[in-house]
């Protein structure tokens, strides 16, 4: 298991300020997205198994019913309050699933670029709206808020949604 590591606030700042304010999108591009690796601080005390990865989309089949379960049951240590944390997410998605968001939300053939970094890539508010947009903080939402293990098949109304 590795713990998940999360960006800094100051840092998702300047991220977030480089591609709002400045236009700078280049780095979202890239085959790897050129962060800065003295910027994840802290402690998550969130996990994945090493080998961990989501499956990646292909024409036809974007695997978010299959992606949001794995995530949701691979993840441990998450909770409501860490699941919560833009940090984390935001890490997430500029480091550990980088393949799978550029394939899942790409950049080309978009009339907003700045608009798509800023809902998918990152968080606009702390709120469910933005929480729901993130391309990875999403998948484990959609399966937290619709799990019933009362149910015969606890994700019956994952898969329905």
């Amino acid at each position: 298991m590795i713990e998940v590591k999360i960006f800094t606030f100051d840092y998702i700042e300047e991220l977030q300020r480089k591609v709002l304010h400045h236009n700078e999108y280049k780095a979202y591009q890239e085959d790897t997205f050129p962060y800065n690796p003295s910027f994840p601080k802290g402690s998550s005390k969130v996990f994945l198994p090493d080998d961990f990865e989501l499956a990646i989309p292909v024409t036809g089949n974007t695997f978010d019913l299959e992606n949001s379960i794995k995530l949701y049951e691979n993840l441990s240590g998450m909770n409501e309050t860490k699941a919560s944390d833009a940090r984390l997410w935001i890490y997430l998605t500029h480091v550990k699933f980088w393949n799978y968001m550029k394939v899942r939300w790409p950049l080309e053939d978009v009339k907003n670029i700045p608009g798509r970094i800023s809902d998918r890539y990152h968080l606009r508010y702390l709120k469910l709206e933005s929480l729901v947009r993130n391309g990875i903080a999403r998948l484990w939402w959609f399966t937290h808020l619709t799990v019933d293990p009362d149910r015969k098949d606890k994700y019956e109304l994952t898969k329905v949604f």
